[in-house]
């Protein structure tokens, strides 16, 4: 009696560990399910906030893209990346923003020709920072001879030179205050000095892009200009520099 009792008891022990068992196994099935629901609507929702999803994309103009020619011609959320020649003039009543007198900074590392040339600011925080990396490498004897020019100056100086050295108001990136003019000190041809040697190798670590290169003539609409610079920010002056391009073709190839 004794004894079939213990068996019977023993069955059913083995069939109440039998039955967690399953329970057992379908709560981690049902878990394994959930898990990977909440996995992927977790990664749709991170594609979302980070712009790559489509459908947030197509909503309009409160997001934010992350494309090279967001805005080609240049916007409120990338002015620097504005296009400014013979064919993309500045819009009517186009006004530089937040310039600042480059004497009245005392620049460390180049000096200015005049008391009075101006230029953004965020352009002058770079130049400062390219100008101070040129010197720990011992070149030196920058001189800015040109930044941002009004509407006026920029008639004047048209009435002067020849169109494919000068442009017309409203066709001079000089108006935007992104661009400027350098020369030497040590050199009479900035082309031949140092310093040009030293920029075209690491003005785009800074932002800047060499804007009239040699043999591009007939893409920018000027003649080479070995001394003017001008500011579209990282990443775009890397890569623009890497491929030896222009900016009329680097925004091309955005299109």
């Amino acid at each position: 009696m004794r004894s079939s009792t213990y068996t019977y008891r023993a069955k059913g022990r083995h069939n109440f560990t039998g039955l967690v068992v399953i329970i057992l196994l379908v709560a981690l099935a049902i878990f394994i399910l959930c898990a990977n629901d909440f996995h992927t609507f977790a990664l749709e929702t991170i594609s979302r906030l980070s712009g790559n999803d489509q459908t947030l994309i197509s909503q309009g103009p409160g997001n934010d893209q992350d494309h090279d020619a967001d805005q080609v011609y240049g916007s409120a959320r990338n002015p620097k990346m504005l296009l400014v020649n013979k064919t993309h003039p500045l819009p009517d009543g186009y006004k530089a923003e937040n310039l600042i007198n480059i004497y009245a900074q005392n620049p460390e590392y180049f000096r200015v020709l005049n008391d009075d040339i101006k230029i953004n600011e965020d352009v002058f925080i770079a130049m400062e920072r390219m100008f101070a990396a040129a010197d720990r490498n011992g070149v030196y004897g920058f001189v800015v001879t040109s930044g941002y020019r009004s509407a006026d100056e920029q008639r004047e100086l048209y009435a002067t030179m020849d169109s494919s050295t000068a442009a017309k108001p409203g066709e001079s990136e000089h108006q935007t205050g992104l661009a400027f003019d350098v020369s030497s000190s040590s050199s009479f041809s900035f082309e031949s000095s140092r310093g040009f040697i030293w920029m075209t190798k690491h003005c785009a670590e800074y932002g800047f892009i060499l804007r009239y290169p040699k043999g591009s003539e007939n893409i920018t609409g000027y003649s080479y200009e070995p001394w003017h610079f001008r500011y579209v920010g990282l990443p775009h002056s890397k890569k623009i520099m890497d491929k030896g391009i222009t900016l009329e073709e680097y925004i091309d190839t955005q299109l």
